[in-house]
């Protein structure tokens, strides 16, 4: 079948920027031999004519991709904002965001490779020219809540996704987990157990951080209709002696929170039992806790779901920093553990 005069080829493309038609091919896959005059030129040749992507051919060649890998793969940038180079690998949430884009990336024929703003000998103006200079034009942005190099990094020239919901990916899409729907989850599942006097234990920085949308659900829960008794949120520091104070003033049966294991080792110190008289739900459960029942938020789904709309940016030719806030809501997975019993289990205590 003839294309249709409207059809604009990679030929005809070739033939305007005055190059071969694999150029054209390459530069189109954001490969890096491409030097970025020639990118420029055929990506201004293609604007001209009008050229779109075939979809069915776009599909072929990322099947291809991911069959064939090679070691010349085109490179997607992971950006780290943290006071050192490796503080990113501290955080549970960071390192499964980028295992999880890392083998979505493989899969499609990239390469992550990890880069940090806070490079003393590299500023992030000149990280930005290197970046350029090595034809890499995608960034994933790690999880980050205090700017440091961010702020000064040129993103125009690049197709940026943002990971989680740090407050600096507010001018670009960005893939997070559903935070209200997981404390929606949470509650509910105490609910179910038989536990209504539901406490909740954040930092106020991590309820910002996730934009207050943790407590919206909670107060949602303890509104008008819902059976949920109303407990001030605990926020200070931890110290066994002033919690546990708290907690026999209020009564709970039930916290909800983000504590790891520290926290279960100085709860022992109040006196209560778990789950006996106080059962524990986390809002963000490490994928391999075995204790805490609670919302696993799918990290690694999310880095994968970033990736796939990064390259997805990267084939329309997008780039820059965008006028309004864009987020990908990935849903939490809810895994049951010892402290909290089901319904029949707390019905038999």
């Amino acid at each position: 079948m003839k294309n249709s005069p409207s059809y604009v080829t990679q030929q005809q493309v070739a033939k305007k920027a005055k190059v071969h038609q694999t150029t054209v091919s390459l530069v189109f896959r954001n490969h890096p031999s491409i030097p970025a005059e020639t990118r420029d030129a055929v990506l201004a040749a293609a604007a001209a004519l009008g050229y779109k992507r075939h979809p069915l051919l776009a599909a072929l060649m990322s099947t291809r991709l991911r069959l064939s890998p090679s070691t010349g793969s085109p490179v997607l940038a992971f950006l780290t904002d943290f006071d050192r180079g490796d503080r990113w690998k501290e955080s549970p949430t960071a390192v499964q965001m980028f295992e999880g884009a890392r083998a979505r990336a493989q899969e499609l024929g990239f390469r992550l490779e990890v880069f940090w703003l806070g490079d003393p000998a590299v500023r992030p103006v000149r990280l930005a020219e290197i970046l350029k200079a090595r034809n890499i034009h995608g960034v994933l942005l790690a999880p980050t809540h205090q700017p440091r190099g961010l702020l000064a990094f040129d993103f125009a020239p690049f197709a940026t996704v943002g990971l989680g919901v740090s407050s600096e990916t507010s001018a670009m899409l960005s893939v997070a987990h559903d935070h209200f729907g997981g404390m929606h989850t949470a509650l509910q599942r105490c609910m179910d157990a038989g536990r209504r006097r539901i406490a909740v234990v954040l930092t106020m920085a991590a309820n910002e951080i996730v934009r207050d949308k943790w407590l919206a659900a909670h107060a949602l829960y303890c509104g008008p209709g819902h059976s949920l008794a109303r407990l001030p949120v605990w926020h200070a520091s931890f110290d066994p002696a002033r919690f546990g104070a708290w907690l026999r003033q209020h009564r709970p049966d039930a916290v909800v929170g983000t504590f790891d294991d520290g926290f279960r080792a100085w709860l022992k110190e109040t006196g209560y039992k778990v789950p006996r008289e106080l059962a524990l739900v986390s809002l963000s459960l490490p994928v391999d806790d075995q204790y805490h029942a609670g919302i696993y938020q799918r990290s690694p789904t999310i880095g994968a779901r970033a990736v796939d709309l990064l390259i997805g940016a990267l084939n329309h030719n997008e780039s820059g920093l965008l006028d309004m806030r864009q987020v990908l809501q990935i849903e939490g997975e809810w895994r049951s553990g010892p402290s909290l019993p089901e319904a029949k289990a707390a019905a038999l205590r």
